[in-house]
């Protein structure tokens, strides 16, 4: 074989391997907190204080006596089936 063409594949090797860790790495914590990020949102991992489905569930109560409130008054008319449904 020829010293340029043996050159250019170890090279081309030595760049692979140089290149390709630090990117497998970068890749592989890149799946896991994307993961993790799906897990919050889909809420089938919640932790204390953090994720969407806490929050949302926080924002559910405070708005539920609001919602009875202007359902059983006389001046507001409120349809909670529309507001509940998407158009």
């Amino acid at each position: 074989m020829e010293p340029t063409t043996l050159g250019a594949l170890v090279g081309f090797f030595g760049a692979l391997v140089a290149l390709g860790v630090p990117l497998l790495g970068f890749l592989l914590r890149l799946d896991r907190q994307t993961r993790r990020l799906a897990g919050l949102l889909t809420g089938h991992e919640e932790m204390e204080d953090v994720g969407v489905l806490p929050r949302l569930r926080e924002v559910e109560a405070r708005l539920a006596p609001l919602e009875i409130a202007a359902a059983e008054s006389p001046d507001v008319d409120y349809d909670q089936s529309e507001t509940l449904d998407p158009p």
